[in-house]
């Protein structure tokens, strides 16, 4: 692609002599760029997103953990209220005031309530785990997110020098440029004579 010296130049050792076309790891150079581009486009968009999904998810784990506290309340008063009342039922179907089913209505009232308490506090215990799950899940995704865009950056880096090694012919030697076999836009193969 370019002759950077000309006939009887004095050049120093290492001077680059000419600069020579990669075609295939120029075009996988662009596509690097390109998805590394991608990358870090999509994890600044999904950032954002994620910052207020997480905001919601917790507003809505606190809310729901005000409710089921308040139900858990609930359903112990109403187990307490159904002990005294089996307890008067007790008495009552003793002294023949009411018959058995009646008894037996109240306590499976009563384990309903107990049920519905232990199936609050295991939810609570679901939520308490996901408020600290949930964050986590973010972080491994944005983390996951970053390694894939610096890998792709090293990539990328090491793919500039492959380029850059590969597409310029330096002189091991100095001294004089006696004569140049080759013009820019001549196709060369490995090991001719420049």
């Amino acid at each position: 692609t370019q002759v950077l010296v000309r006939a009887n130049d004095t050049i120093p050792a290492q001077q680059v002599v000419v600069r020579i076309s990669q075609p295939e790891l120029e075009l996988r150079i662009r596509n690097t760029e390109l998805e590394l581009a991608d990358l870090q486009n999509q994890h600044r968009k999904l950032l954002a997103a994620e910052e207020e999904t997480l905001r919601i998810d917790i507003q809505s784990y606190r809310q729901e953990r005000t409710n089921l506290q308040a139900a858990i309340a609930t359903f112990r008063d109403q187990a307490e209220a159904f002990a005294r009342k089996i307890q008067r039922q007790k008495e009552a179907l003793q002294a023949g005031l009411i018959v058995e089913s009646a008894l037996l209505i109240t306590q499976i009232e009563q384990a309903t309530a107990d049920q519905g308490r232990a199936q609050a506090e295991l939810r609570l215990t679901q939520i308490a785990a996901s408020e600290v799950d949930r964050p986590m899940q973010v972080e491994q995704q944005r983390s996951t997110r970053r390694q894939r865009i610096e890998d792709t950056s090293r990539n990328l880096d090491l793919l500039r020098s492959q380029l850059e090694l590969n597409s310029v012919v330096r002189s091991p030697y100095a001294g004089r440029v006696l004569e140049l076999t080759v013009d820019a836009g001549n196709v060369i193969s490995t090991g001719s004579r420049a």
